[in-house]
């Protein structure tokens, strides 16, 4: 773990446990969003009143750099603040894919290569993020906190899920970067056949229903069932990775809106629209 963010963790820990109630902790990572996808970045076609709320009411690092422009290694990073070069964590996890040319063929009809047609080929990259890596959840339990993961994960398979990693709950953690459909029951063909036999386990639903909202639902749960805890709630989105899929209702919306000079893509707006509801639920 890098000093810095050791340091951080540290001094919360230090602050909450001054505090006459320890303070929680509520970490929203979002997938693939662009920096100018809110309305407080600039955006005249997205709608996203909660976190422009929260970018007004709180600190915002206009400075800062994520530690890759991949899922993974992103992923590695933010749980231990680890650079993804100390972690062995540099590309998304996909064991065909690892380190160089793949041709195409029934399995990999897209023709992925890794880099066959880049100047920079992609080293091998670790199929799982090590257990022995320090996490945010680990760093917190001695302290009495309950640790729950919500979401994307995509950091290897169960041995590697984050309930070893230090997490008392998990709901939709698996090694899948994201879902076939966000819309009830959120399964690809693939699923039936995939050895662990999980996809986006969120539990019962209905035709209609969600991913982003049913997240948050578990979200919710959890915070009302540790009221008497500290606790740690890392919520991530698949939102708005792909596929494109926005609640009809909100995509109807945004078709009737004129376009702005840069975004006008009404099925991602409602799919910003969706996440921006949900950050407001928590």
């Amino acid at each position: 773990m890098t000093t810095s963010l050791r340091l951080l963790v540290l001094l919360s820990l230090c602050v909450s446990l001054q505090a006459a109630k320890p303070l929680n902790f509520v970490l929203i990572l979002v997938d693939d969003l662009g920096w100018m996808d809110l309305s407080c970045q600039g955006s005249k076609y997205f709608e996203t009143p909660h976190l422009d709320r929260l970018a007004s009411e709180g600190m915002r690092f206009t400075d800062a750099y994520a530690a890759c422009a991949v899922c993974s290694p992103t992923r590695a990073a933010v749980q231990t603040g680890r650079y993804p070069g100390r972690l062995g964590v540099t590309d998304w996890m996909r064991s065909r894919f690892q380190g160089g040319a793949i041709p195409a063929d029934k399995k990999n009809p897209s023709g992925y290569t890794g880099g066959r047609n880049r100047k920079l080929l992609v080293p091998k990259n670790a199929l799982w993020m090590e257990s022995s890596e320090v996490t945010i959840a680990e760093l917190l339990k001695p302290a009495g906190y309950v640790s729950c993961h919500i979401g994307k994960w995509h950091l290897g398979r169960a041995a590697f899920y984050p309930e070893a990693q230090g997490f008392d709950v998990n709901v939709g953690g698996t090694y899948w970067g994201a879902p076939a459909t966000f819309f009830h029951p959120f399964r690809g063909p693939w699923s039936k056949t995939d050895p662990e036999l999980r996809y986006v386990p969120v539990g019962t639903g209905k035709p209609g229903d969600y991913l982003t909202d049913k997240l948050t639902d578990h979200a919710l749960q959890f915070i009302d069932q540790q009221q008497a805890n500290p606790f740690f709630l890392s919520l991530w989105f698949h939102t708005v990775h792909t596929p494109i899929e926005g609640k009809p209702k909100l995509v109807q919306h945004f078709q009737a809106k004129k376009p702005g000079k840069i975004h006008n893509h009404c099925d991602y707006a409602a799919m910003v629209a969706s996440l921006d509801e949900n950050v407001g639920r928590i």
